[in-house]
């Protein structure tokens, strides 16, 4: 399996394992990690390829790296569908923390950030979880539950 990075005016695009298209500003991702894929670089037409071996992951840890909120809590598989998460947020919204501002939102669009504390209601449980991470992809429950963590 291969992917490619090209670079264009300091630019990088990274079609990753799963189609999905990242691109970033020379430095902008803190840390790419790739599952033992060999990728191959041509700058100006001389190949420097290179095998990573790592995890498969991509983390952004920008303080502005931000992501809609709908799409998040199904990441994060609070909803089963990403529309039944934009339903839910324009009828009953969220409580969202964001340096030490607590807003009601009702608006799938926003956007929000690692740091975040979200709080929601589904039935008669209460979630508070703080977002650790903004995911790149709806995984499995165990990748879910890295996204958030709980507060009591």
């Amino acid at each position: 399996m291969c992917h490619h990075i090209t670079i264009q005016k300091h630019i990088y695009f990274y079609k990753g394992i799963y189609g999905h298209v990242f691109t970033a500003i020379f430095g902008i991702f803190a840390k790419i990690e790739i599952n033992l894929v060999k990728i191959e670089i041509s700058i100006n037409g001389t190949d420097k390829s290179k095998i990573l071996t790592s995890e498969r992951k991509i983390m952004t840890k920008l303080p502005d790296a931000s992501v809609r909120l709908d799409v998040w809590l199904w990441r994060a598989r609070f909803f089963k569908k990403r529309n039944l998460a934009t339903a839910y947020l324009t009828t009953q919204g969220v409580r969202l923390t964001r340096l030490n501002d607590t807003r009601h939102v009702t608006k799938s669009s926003t956007q929000v950030r690692v740091g975040d504390v979200v709080v929601l209601r589904k039935g008669r449980q209460q979630f508070i979880v703080e977002v650790k991470s903004l995911g790149v992809r709806r995984g499995p429950p165990t990748e879910a539950q890295s996204l958030f963590e709980t507060i009591d």
